[in-house]
C-alpha cells in the first residue's frame, strides 16, 4: 500500500474511532433517561463513521446499525456469606388480660391396682381386685394367664357386679408352664357401698393355671347423686295411677 492509500486508511480509522467514543457517551447519557430495554439507532458511513440517526432516516450513502442499550443477563452470582444478627429489639408492652374462660367440666379420677402376687387357679378364684366408692365404673383388666398343665386348659373369666365375661383356651405349658397368654376385658360395673370390683376366673377340676401382671383400672362415669335422680324418675312414674 503507498503513502496515499496508508493515510487514507488512517483518516478512516481514526474517524471511526472517534465516532464510537462519541457514540458511547452519547450512549450512556441516554441510558440515563431511557428505558433499559430501548434500541440505540445509528447510521454508518462509506467509511466507518458512525452517527446517531434517532428517528431520521439515514443519508445516502450510508447503512443503519443498530444495538441493545443492554447486554444479556449474566449468570447468578455466589451467595455472599450471612449477615451479623442484629441487636435484639424492646420488649413489647403488655397486652391487655383477656375475659375469663367458662368453667371447664368436673375431672375424672382413674383408680389403677396391680396385683403384685402369682394367683394359682385349680378352680374358681379372684384374680383382681380395687377398692372404689360408690358409683358406676368403667373398668378394665388386662393380665397375664399361664398353663401350668401339659394338656390344653380352658379358662373362663368374669366380672363380679356385671354380666361381662369372657373365655380363654391356653395351649399345652411345659415346665414351668410357659405357655402364656395376655388378656383384656372392660365393663361397665355398678358399685354399691362397701363393695369392690372383682375380676374372677375358674378353671376345669384337676388344671392348674398362673394369672400374674394383673392390672384393673376403674374410671368414674356417674357419681351415686346423679345415679339417684336417674333412678328417682321411673319409681315415680310407676307410682302414678293407671285410668
Amino acid at each position: 500500500m503507498g503513502p496515499r492509500g496508508w493515510a487514507k486508511g488512517a483518516r478512516a480509522r481514526l474517524a471511526l474511532g472517534t465516532a464510537a467514543a462519541t457514540l458511547a457517551a452519547a450512549g450512556v447519557a441516554a441510558a440515563t433517561d431511557a428505558p433499559s430495554d430501548e434500541t440505540i439507532r445509528a447510521c454508518a458511513g462509506k467509511h466507518g463513521a458512525l452517527r446517531l440517526a434517532g428517528g431520521a432516516q439515514c443519508r445516502a450513502g450510508e447503512r443503519p446499525v443498530s444495538w441493545s442499550r443492554e447486554g444479556p443477563r449474566g449468570p447468578t452470582g455466589p451467595r455472599g456469606p450471612a449477615g451479623a444478627s442484629g441487636s435484639r429489639g424492646p420488649a413489647g408492652e403488655r397486652g391487655t388480660r383477656g375475659p375469663r374462660g367458662k368453667t371447664g367440666p368436673s375431672g375424672q379420677v382413674t383408680v389403677r391396682q396391680a396385683s403384685p402376687d402369682v394367683v394359682t387357679l385349680t378352680g374358681e378364684a379372684v384374680i383382681g381386685t380395687l377398692e372404689v366408692t360408690e358409683g358406676t365404673y368403667l373398668a378394665t383388666a388386662v393380665g397375664d394367664l399361664s398353663n401350668a398343665n401339659p394338656a390344653p386348659v380352658d379358662v373362663a373369666c368374669a366380672w363380679r357386679r356385671s354380666s361381662a365375661s369372657f373365655r380363654a383356651r391356653l395351649g399345652p405349658g411345659g415346665p414351668p408352664g410357659t405357655a402364656y397368654q395376655a388378656f383384656s376385658s372392660t365393663t361397665t360395673v355398678r358399685v354399691a357401698e362397701g363393695q369392690r370390683i372383682e375380676l374372677s376366673c375358674d378353671v376345669e377340676e384337676g388344671a392348674r393355671v398362673l394369672a400374674q401382671q394383673v392390672h384393673l383400672i376403674a374410671i368414674p362415669v356417674a357419681p351415686p347423686a346423679a345415679e339417684a335422680a336417674g333412678d328417682a324418675a321411673p319409681t315415680a312414674a310407676r307410682r302414678q295411677p293407671t285410668s
